[in-house]
């Protein structure tokens, strides 16, 4: 028996993202409502890395809400956007099954929402990576972070780190998102990282092993 299920919410839980089609049995004698979804891009946490399972949440035709889970279980690139889209499934003229044709879509490309960047990575040493993206900013190094602090005028957030090792002073342009620069240098028994921002931000850290996450307010 055909049903007809009409999608009114969409629950996503995942680490990690690509493109998923939703496909629905084509009725020639099903009358559909003009605000029928199409199509929708969804921007991925940077930190996910698997895409586990979809979870939609649906509302049948009797009116009673459901819910059905898609495992999915396979590694994907967070910096691509994941797509919920729709495609006809039945070739009516055959009575066969078609298999949609994937849809790429490109890195962050050719999407009208402007926020959207790409993000950043930077290796100063092979003790001290980070990357930005937007309004986070992750740090990846097995130094002890002494202190963190921010500056007005211009507008800074400023780490420390113990080391003893000395090197020279290093000016990177960032230019991504909330982040613009970052000027590295050693001082006795520890080095300064300092991030000049676009504007004022206030910013929470959490710290997890050898990694620092900045987030942006």
């Amino acid at each position: 028996m055909k049903k007809m299920i009409i999608c009114s919410t969409l629950l996503l839980s995942f680490l990690v993202a690509g493109e998923i089609s939703f496909i629905p049995t084509s009725n020639n004698n099903i009358s559909y409502s003009k605000n029928m979804f199409s199509k929708k891009y969804i921007k991925l946490p940077s930190k996910a890395k698997s895409l586990s399972y979809v979870k939609l949440g649906y509302k049948t035709s009797n009116g009673n809400i459901e819910e059905k889970k898609i495992i999915i279980d396979n590694d994907i690139d967070h910096r691509k956007l994941l797509v919920v889209t729709t495609k006809d499934m039945l070739d009516n003229s055959k009575a066969s099954f078609k298999k949609p044709n994937p849809l790429t879509i490109p890195i962050f490309d050719n999407i009208s929402d402007q926020t959207i960047s790409k993000s950043k990575e930077f290796k100063l040493s092979k003790d001290f990576t980070f990357k930005t993206d937007n309004n986070m900013l992750t740090i990846f190094t097995k130094d002890t972070l002494i202190k963190h602090f921010d500056i007005k005028n211009p507008n800074k957030i400023v780490l420390d780190f113990n080391s003893k090792n000395s090197f020279p002073t290093k000016n990177i342009n960032i230019n991504q998102g909330s982040f613009k620069s970052v000027k590295i240098g050693s001082h006795k028994n520890f080095y300064r990282a300092s991030f000049l921002l676009n504007t004022t931000h206030k910013y929470t850290l959490q710290q997890s092993v050898n990694t620092i996450t900045i987030k942006l307010k």
